[in-house]
């Protein structure tokens, strides 16, 4: 469920684009520079987050992980401008890069070797489960609530 989560995050940004950039004034160059701010802070976070996962544990890891990439996904609620988007995007990036060496620990400490590749391959489907998700039920949402 939190390789769910953690992809459906990732993709909210995108969904309510249309309407963000309308209300807030946003141009396709704000949008990507975004993106961007993500993507590095992603691959910043992944550098330390198999670090942070083995020093916390799967039992601590795993509610850290998914309430820093949570509370980071809130952030944007109180952005109004690039640079505020700007952060809560990073935040996110950086929070949720420890969901893949999350995902690994929890399958090596709750499966034998033999066990590990089916799990592992159920845990990196449920990411694209995720991402399919979020466009199909908050594209609705957004257009029933506003973003």
């Amino acid at each position: 469920m939190a390789a769910v989560l953690n992809y459906a995050d990732r993709q909210i940004i995108a969904v309510l684009k249309p309407d963000i950039q309308r209300e807030l004034g946003w141009t396709d160059v704000d949008y990507g520079t975004l993106a961007s701010l993500f993507q590095f802070s992603a691959a910043v976070g992944y550098i330390f987050a198999g670090w942070i996962v083995d020093k916390a544990g799967v039992r601590l890891a795993n509610p850290l992980g998914v309430a820093s990439w949570s509370l980071a996904a809130m952030l944007h609620a109180l952005a109004r401008t690039i640079p505020q988007f700007g952060a809560a995007r990073m935040a996110l990036g950086a929070t949720e890069a420890l969901g893949t060496p999350m995902a690994i620990k929890t399958v090596s400490a709750l499966f034998d070797e033999t066990e590990r590749p089916t799990a592992i391959g159920v845990s990196n489907a449920s990411t694209n489960i995720g991402a399919i998700f979020a466009p199909l039920v908050l594209a609705p949402l957004a257009a029933a609530t506003g973003w």
